[in-house]
């Protein structure tokens, strides 16, 4: 009986003594270091140029150097700003651990792919980092805006957007005319005849304000705008648009002319400076400088096309106002005096 506890007891000892042994082996075997690394490319395209590769490093235990190797894939001239790093060809070396370390100058592989690229951290574990190379990293986005000119002609006393045959001939008229028309009124001596001032009896017997001409534009056009205008006759006749001329039609002021009253004379103005919404860049709207809003004088009726409107860029939404005034003398003859006016506005695309 205690020779069988005697081997117990010894069987217990020996594999306490193993126990021991085997503790001791597992509590000297040292940690392993956990390290990772990751990139950033600029760009992933294959054979995309002067591309920068911005790689993100971490180690739990301090390494001596590090060691990042391009696949021979990959070309150029690539290079490194970052501290206690520098570049051997395709091999950037860092003497010390850099938590980013920063490689411009590669030309991509021309073959789409997955790539390794291995960063050795020395004294402690390396690692690989697969670069994806793309048959392409961008996409195109396209839109297109075509010509674009709109221009709209209204004659009314106030500012409001009417047709052709709905305007009123002017303020007092009870109905629309037929076209956009500047009704001036009875013409006496005693006073000029001007659009949104005088208050006169017109040949439909009713009394109201004498229209003013408005247009709008607005265009797309990079080299601007224009806006002519042209007199049928180039006076006032009291025989018609077809007639014959004479000594007693109300004749054309010329331009800078002042129109005063008791004196035979037809002209046109701007009543305000044009407004717009959007004007394109460094750009101007003009006036002619004989009849620009802050003018008293007044520009011809000219025969020929005469820029009225000038726009040196594209422009969105311009509003403007004209002024058409007439005067007579007491020897003109009794009768309707008429002309006809027309506007075109061109664009430079």
């Amino acid at each position: 009986m205690r020779q069988k506890n005697f081997k117990i007891v010894s069987l217990l000892t020996v594999f306490t003594i193993v126990l021991n042994v085997l503790s001791a082996v597992v509590m000297l075997q040292p940690a392993k270091a956990v390290t990772t690394a990751s990139v950033t490319q600029s760009r992933m395209a294959a054979s995309a140029t002067d591309v920068t590769y911005t790689f993100a490093l971490t180690s739990d235990a301090p390494a001596s150097e590090v060691e990042i190797t391009f696949p021979v894939a990959f070309t150029g001239t690539p290079a490194t700003a970052t501290t206690d790093c520098s570049a051997t060809g395709n091999v950037i070396t860092c003497t010390t651990l850099q938590t980013s370390v920063v490689v411009t100058g590669v030309t991509n592989p021309a073959t789409v792919g997955s790539y390794d690229i291995a960063v050795d951290f020395t004294g402690d574990d390396d690692v690989t980092i697969n670069a994806a190379i793309v048959d392409s990293d961008t996409v195109n986005v396209n839109g297109y805006i075509n010509t674009s000119l709109t221009f709209d002609l209204d004659t009314s006393t106030i500012d409001e957007d009417c047709d052709p045959d709905s305007c009123l001939a002017h303020s007092g008229a009870t109905g629309p005319a037929s076209n956009y028309t500047v009704d001036l009124g009875n013409l006496t001596t005693a006073v000029v005849n001007l659009s949104g001032v005088t208050d006169v009896m017109h040949a439909d017997g009713e009394t109201g304000l004498v229209n003013h001409i408005w247009f709008d534009l607005s265009s797309n056009a990079a080299g601007g705008v224009i806006v002519t205008y042209v007199s049928e006759l180039g006076y006032l006749s009291r025989h018609g648009l077809a007639g014959t001329p004479d000594a007693w039609d109300i004749p054309s002021v010329a331009d800078g002319d002042t129109i005063v009253a008791n004196t035979p004379g037809y002209g046109i103005k701007y009543a305000a400076a044009p407004t717009y919404a959007n004007l394109g860049e460094a750009g101007v709207v003009t006036q002619p400088s004989d009849c620009e809003d802050t003018d008293s004088t007044y520009c011809a009726m000219p025969t020929t096309a005469t820029q009225i409107l000038g726009v040196d860029t594209s422009v969105q939404d311009l509003r403007a106002q004209l002024t058409v005034a007439a005067a007579v003398d007491g020897t003109m003859p009794a009768g309707t005096y008429v002309d006809q006016l027309t506007f075109i506005a061109t664009g430079t695309f």
